[in-house]
């Protein structure tokens, strides 16, 4: 989804007279964590900062302390690292942020 067809979908739903205020937020919201996941994420510097330390840590962790990773599965033996947890929580943070302010402003009225 380009931010054009965002901007537009984020209309019709605000001009939409058969849903309730709550709806048209609920929807707004769903399409904005949709377009920040698919197209916003891996554009922004604090997720490609985020990547790098991730891939770093990786790196620094796979074959010590008893644990192993799996490149093609993506996978950690026997349990995922506290560092690369921490990681992931970030992330899982900062992708909520970016839902967020993308909503914030789409439900404003301001471009993606």
């Amino acid at each position: 989804m380009t931010r054009k067809e965002f901007t537009d979908r984020c209309k019709g739903i605000k001009a939409t007279a058969s849903l309730t205020r709550e709806e048209k937020e609920k929807e707004i919201r769903h399409i904005a964590t949709m377009f920040t996941d698919f197209n916003l994420l891996r554009k922004t510097p604090e997720i490609r900062d985020l990547d790098r330390r991730y891939k770093e840590t990786e790196k620094r962790l796979a074959g010590y302390n008893g644990f192993s990773y799996c490149p093609e599965s993506g996978d950690w033996y026997p349990t995922r690292p506290p560092e690369i947890q921490a990681l992931d929580r970030e992330y899982e943070e900062l992708s909520k942020w970016k839902a967020f302010e993308t909503f914030r402003k789409a439900w404003a009225g301001k471009a993606a």
